[in-house]
């Protein structure tokens, strides 16, 4: 019901037609076009009952729109505008998804922990949750009584898609991916506790901007390989900020349940260490070389590159 969604909603709503016609209409092809349209979706029904699933997609989303946005040859009038009006939402909706995250983590550990202080520190994190979201959903209006929408329609309207039309840009877009991950992957050697976060959100960027020249198959085995690295620093991440948390929250005399959540945290450093750096040695082997005729995928050792796509999306990380 548009009455249940606040004023500002109902507006998104009733300028751009109702949710369920847009679903409707012909998804564009245009990357950005798309998942700019995705996000005005996800903006216009976003309220204080949204599951940890709906708060997830918006990040997801606006991480997508700005790496598009980043990559268009010609920026337009407001793009400036629109991007930082999506990093306060984004950064907004990151506090939430943290909640839900170690929410869902303390659900996992042994009951003997919960009775050990875990239920109260859940206790004060759906407190802290519902506080953040209502930020998150102020922050929301203010953007779209700003023109939020406007200026994402404007920009899927004006994408130009020229890059991901051409094969020979696709492979040279790929092959700079597989290089700036390269490049991070020495830049941040040796991986450790102070510099994996950091890694972590130049992959994801990485990710997104290789995620975007699907269906390429290259493009997927790239994508899939950066996610991979990118859920295991990610659980380790989760790890962390749970346990400093519980600190904050519960202070010293609940000390089974900090140096159980610091001891998570340990063993998904090693982890989310080892599986980066198998991530990284299968990248290695990936290249696209473009031809006039097209593009053509190899390995570095000169495989032809469909057995080594299929390889690499289903090699365990």
């Amino acid at each position: 019901m548009i009455d249940d969604l606040g004023p500002q909603h109902a507006r998104i709503i009733a300028k751009g037609g109702s949710a369920s016609r847009r679903r409707h209409a012909a998804a564009p092809t245009v990357p950005l076009a798309r998942r700019a349209l995705e996000l005005i979706e996800i903006v216009a029904v976003l309220d204080a009952a949204s599951a940890p699933r709906a708060i997830h997609d918006l990040r997801t989303t606006i991480r997508r729109v700005e790496t598009l946005l980043a990559a268009e040859p010609e920026p337009a009038p407001g793009d400036a505008t629109v991007a930082r009006q999506l990093r306060r939402i984004r950064k907004r909706a990151g506090k939430v998804r943290d909640v839900d995250v170690h929410l869902k983590a303390l659900r996992a550990l042994p009951r003997a922990l919960a009775a050990a202080g875990g239920e109260d520190l859940a206790a004060d994190l759906r407190t802290v949750r519902r506080k953040r979201q209502k930020r998150l959903l102020r922050a929301i209006d203010e953007a779209c009584d700003h023109g939020l929408v406007k200026r994402l329609r404007r920009a899927a309207s004006g994408a130009s898609g020229s890059v991901h039309a051409d094969p020979l840009a696709v492979s040279r877009a790929l092959a700079g991916v597989l290089a700036d991950f390269a490049g991070a992957y020495e830049g941040a050697a040796p991986l450790r506790a102070a510099n994996l976060h950091r890694f972590r959100i130049a992959s994801k960027r990485l990710r997104y901007r290789a995620e975007s020249f699907a269906p390429h198959p290259l493009a997927g085995a790239i994508a899939t390989e950066l996610e991979r690295a990118q859920d295991a620093v990610g659980v380790w991440h989760d790890w962390v900020t749970l346990a400093a948390r519980a600190e904050k929250a519960l202070g010293t005399g609940r000390g089974a349940l900090v140096a159980a959540l610091r001891a998570r945290a340990e063993s998904s450093l090693v982890k989310a260490i080892a599986v980066t750096g198998r991530v990284a040695a299968r990248l290695a082997t990936m290249t696209a070389v473009g031809s006039r005729k097209g593009v053509r995928k190899i390995t570095a050792s000169g495989a032809a590159a469909p057995e080594a796509v299929r390889l690499a999306a289903r090699t365990p990380a």
